[in-house]
């Protein structure tokens, strides 16, 4: 979809919702959510972050009440924009960030310089046009021993004699993701101050966005000699807005055939392959093909693996200059569906982010859920249940997701609501420590056995499946999203709730020693709480 504005007033717009979000956020959601922000206070706020340079993480998303708000497709648009304007490069240390700055800029206006140095040092640059960056590419060369002499926009600079105690004095803006200290957490002043501050330290940082499309941009480029409208789209924690700087990428590979194709008027038509009439095995060979690409002819790809009989498959492999692992498919569009609802989930309640990054570390930490296939628990099944838990509150926090579809919530391709804002708003007050006792409290005690979640309806509903739950798929009505969790693993599910809700409530008040969500997540605190691996009525059987 094209944006309707330009990307300067896009960004601007992300830049004002970035620092209204924060604000929401530490005001404990109380009052906030009855007011409205002037256009005059936005004008206030743009210019204060720009000052303070409030832009250090995101993509962030605000409350329906603090416009504008950036459409999902709108940031999609954005970040493409600024990946394909982007260069990697491999520097000898941060020393060089005075150089590489004076280099670039002979080509061209640099508009963002980034600095990482997870595992070994790069520095991401992004010019003002595209065209300043090929005119950087131009310059560059293949070292001599180059095998397999193929051009992408990651390239190595070789040290010319820099002073390595030099200081860096240009605008770079230098990535941290050290994750939130536990000296941290014991100096807030409450629960909820302790949950935006787990959450401001895990959340996805704007480098760690940019790297993420930039690696699509990457990708489209190694392929879109043979395939000129291939697009390599992002979806899930990347761009949903419940990323972390640990969290994997995944990747839709989008062939590019588009309804205009077929509107040109010419005799000349190109010759190409036909699929065949097994979608799945084209599916697989495609994937097939485009993993040896990935694996022979890219720098930095590794551990390049195919999961091609998996009921969706995938390729998965590591990117060592972003230190992100990741899973490439194949027209995956409920999972693009799924990503904008749940961006959109986010900009309607804020409160869910906090929630939902102390829930799903609460529940690793406790082996609740795994990142492979088996019968436990996986993050998107956690994620369903604190929306229903949002939507069942009194006032709800958040509507039935089929409130964020505007052609239906039984259609076969159901198109997003693009702004949330018409949306009417919650009345709900509750803070965020506040909301997370009750969601222990409120699953530990759940009928399982009975009901299932609908968050598309914001109900529950009678049980119709025989396995141990019951999550119905927004977007596949007759999937259950649990079917793989056996009743051992639910049970030890309400174990741990159980064991949480006692654990938070007795450390609820600041003391010397952990507190709060401390005693959630700190690894100590978590041995001998729960029994792992069997059900309590397997104490009682005889033998």
């Amino acid at each position: 979809m094209k944006s309707a504005f330009p990307i300067t007033e896009l960004l601007a717009r992300w830049k004002v919702n970035h620092f209204q979000s924060y604000r929401y956020l530490a005001s404990g959601f109380k009052g906030i959510q009855r007011k409205r922000i002037k256009k005059t206070e936005n004008h206030a706020t743009l210019q204060q972050n720009r000052s303070e340079g409030v832009n250090d993480r995101g993509p962030v998303i605000t409350s329906p009440k603090l416009l504008p708000i950036m459409s999902y497709n709108q940031m999609n648009t954005l970040r493409k924009a600024q990946a394909h304007r982007s260069v990697l490069i491999q520097v000898p240390g941060k020393f060089s960030c005075n150089h590489v700055h004076q280099m670039c800029s002979n080509f061209g206006k640099v508009n963002k310089m980034f600095y990482d140095s997870h595992v070994k040092d790069y520095m991401l640059i992004e010019f003002e046009d595209r065209e300043s960056l090929q005119n950087l590419l131009a310059g560059a060369d293949h070292f001599s021993n180059a095998d397999v002499p193929t051009q992408t926009r990651v390239l190595y600079l070789i040290n010319p004699g820099l002073d390595n105690k030099a200081t860096p004095t240009v605008p770079v803006q230098f990535d941290r993701t050290k994750g939130v200290k536990m000296t941290d957490l014991q100096n807030a002043s409450s629960v909820t101050e302790q949950l935006q501050m787990f959450y401001q330290g895990e959340r996805l940082t704007e480098l760690g966005t940019r790297l993420r499309f930039f690696l699509c941009t990457l990708l489209e480029d190694s392929l879109s000699s043979l395939l000129p409208h291939v697009q390599v789209i992002p979806f899930g924690s990347s761009v949903n807005g419940f990323g972390k700087h640990t969290s994997d990428l995944d990747m839709i590979l989008d062939l590019g055939k588009t309804p205009s194709m077929a509107k040109k008027i010419s005799n000349l038509k190109y010759m190409t392959k036909m699929p065949g009439d097994n979608d799945r095995h084209f599916v697989q060979r495609t994937l097939g093909v485009v993993g040896d690409i990935l694996k022979v002819f890219l720098p930095h790809v590794m551990r390049v693996e195919k999961i091609l009989e998996a009921r969706v498959p995938i390729i998965h492999f590591f990117h060592e200059g972003l230190n992100v692992y990741c899973d490439l498919t194949l027209n995956n569009l409920s999972g693009l569906q799924m990503s904008e609802i749940l961006y959109n989930v986010g900009a309607y309640t804020p409160q869910v982010h906090p929630l939902v990054f102390i829930l799903q570390k609460w529940a690793s930490l406790n082996q609740l859920t795994l990142n492979r296939p088996g019968p436990r628990f996986s993050n998107f099944m956690l994620m369903c249940m604190i929306l229903f838990f949002l939507q069942s509150r009194k006032p709800s926090a958040l509507l039935p997701l089929k409130r964020f579809i505007t052609n239906g919530a039984t259609s076969n391709n159901p198109s997003i609501l693009q702004d949330v804002s018409p949306l009417p708003v919650s009345q709900n007050t509750q803070d965020l420590g506040e909301l997370l006792m009750e969601f222990f409290q409120f699953y530990s005690t759940f009928d399982f056995t009975n009901f299932g979640l609908s968050i598309l309806h914001g109900r529950k509903i009678p049980k119709t499946d025989d396995g141990a739950m019951q999550i119905e798929n927004p977007f596949e009505l007759g999937h259950n999203v649990t079917a793989n969790v056996r009743l051992k693993e639910l049970d030890y599910l309400q174990a741990c709730l159980r064991t949480a809700a006692t654990k938070l409530e007795q450390n609820w008040t600041k003391t010397p020693k952990p507190w709060g969500v401390m005693s959630l997540i700190d690894q100590h605190t978590l041995r001998n709480d729960v029994s792992v691996g069997f059900r309590v009525k397997e104490l009682y059987t005889k033998s």
